[in-house]
Order: structure tokens, then C-alpha cells, then sequence
């Protein structure tokens, strides 16, 4: 009878052992159902995230187009207007001093105004014929930061006469040399021994000639890309002048 119950208890224990293994089985189960859910979880946020910022992008970038596309419709409006503006700045206004060239590009404005031809009030000269990358060209090249500077180095780069530079410092002069560097520009004089020499090659390759200490005035600078002579129309040759 003892060993009978002794038999059944052991059963029992060898079930209850046996239940005991199962659930420690499930348990791990669970807990790595449990951390692959956390782990999506955070995955999934990640991804939520992800999508709302996104979402927040294009909404800011949304409006930046819009903004682009209002500005882009004013440029389009005042096309005509700003292009008179610009094309009468390099063409009258090399010759003159900043003063008068301010009060210049306002009677302009005016005479627009007074056609009913749009333009843009805001209009930045040097910002419009020059890019950043240029101007900041130009500073390392020698040309100096003001106005005036910028103005006379977006002359020069949209010219496309031979322009009669007034150098009284000489600053200028240095400029041109180091902005004609890559096109192999000359530098000459009336009283270099090989001016006619360095002028005839000039001429022939059609390469940029820099002459100095001319005898009415100095200096001359000729970009030459044809085989024309410097001197040809001379008067047309004045009349694009930039005072530095």
C-alpha cells in the first residue's frame, strides 16, 4: 500500500517536473515574443518619426517653392524693365563716380515709372551681374570689397568694348592681370621697346593685351577675341570708361 502511494507521488512529481519544464519553455518563448515586439515597437517609432519630419520638410519646403514661384513671377513682370536697367548701367555708367551713377539709375527709374514699365525696386546691380562665387574671385584677385569696386569688376566681366580704365592707384591694373591670368594676358606699354611686336601678336592670337601709360590717358585695357585692331574707332573705345 506504501509503496503504491510512493508510486503515485512520484508520478505526480515527475508530471508536475515534466509541467515545470514546459512552462519554463513557454516563458522563453513569450519573453523573446516579448522583446521582438519591443524591438518593432521601436523600430515602427523610429520609422513614425522618420515620416513626420519628413512630412515637416515638405511642408517647409512647400512654402519655399511657393516663395520661389511669387519670386520667379516678379522677376518674369519686371524682366523688361531690369534688363533696360542693367543693359544702360554697363553701357553709360562705367565712366562715371558712384554718386553720379546712383543719381543715374534713379532718373531711370523714373523715366520707367513714368512708361509704365515694371522693374523691381530692390534691384542689386552687382548681385544681379555677378554671382557670389565671382565677387568672392574677384576680392582674392586684388579688386577691392565696395560698391563702386564690385560695380567696375561686373563692367569689365559683362564689357564687350575695349574699356578705357582710369587707375590712379593702380589697383586696378593688378586686378586685370590676375583675372586674364588663364587667358595668358599681355602687359605692355607705348615706351616698351616691343610694343609693336607684343601688339601685332596680340592681334593675330587674339589674346588680352593690358596697355599702360598711354599718352592722354591710362590705362587701356583690350580684350581681344577677334583679329581686330586695337585702335580701331577709337572714339567707340572711350565712351566705355570705368573710373577706380
Amino acid at each position: 500500500m506504501v509503496r503504491e502511494e510512493k508510486d503515485k507521488i512520484e508520478q505526480e512529481v515527475a508530471q508536475l517536473e515534466k509541467s515545470i519544464a514546459q512552462y519554463k519553455t513557454d516563458y522563453a518563448h513569450l519573453i523573446r515574443d516579448v522583446e521582438a515586439l519591443k524591438s518593432e515597437m521601436e523600430s515602427v517609432t523610429t520609422k513614425v518619426e522618420r515620416a513626420e519630419s519628413l512630412l515637416q520638410s515638405l511642408g517647409h519646403e512647400s512654402e519655399r517653392w511657393a516663395k520661389s514661384s511669387e519670386a520667379f513671377d516678379l522677376v518674369m513682370k519686371c524682366l523688361v524693365g531690369d534688363g533696360l536697367i542693367m543693359s544702360a548701367f554697363l553701357t553709360y555708367c562705367g565712366f562715371f563716380d558712384f554718386k553720379t551713377r546712383s543719381a543715374m539709375l534713379q532718373r531711370w527709374r523714373d523715366v520707367l515709372e513714368l512708361l509704365g514699365i515694371d522693374f523691381r525696386e530692390d534691384l542689386g546691380i552687382v548681385e544681379t551681374l555677378s554671382t557670389a562665387a565671382e565677387r568672392l574671385t574677384w576680392n582674392s584677385q586684388g579688386l577691392h570689397n565696395d560698391q563702386l569696386s564690385m560695380e567696375n569688376g561686373a563692367i569689365l566681366n559683362h564689357g564687350s568694348r575695349f574699356p578705357l580704365v582710369i587707375d590712379p592707384s593702380g589697383t586696378a591694373i593688378q586686378f586685370i592681370l590676375n583675372n586674364y591670368k588663364d587667358e595668358k594676358i599681355q602687359s605692355t606699354s607705348f615706351l616698351d621697346r616691343a610694343f609693336t611686336k607684343t601688339l601685332a601678336g596680340a592681334v593675330r592670337f587674339g589674346t588680352t593685351l593690358l596697355v599702360r601709360t598711354l599718352p592722354d590717358a591710362e590705362p587701356l585695357h583690350h580684350r581681344s577675341n577677334s583679329h581686330t585692331g586695337v585702335y580701331t574707332n577709337r572714339s567707340r573705345t572711350l565712351r566705355k570708361s570705368t573710373r577706380y
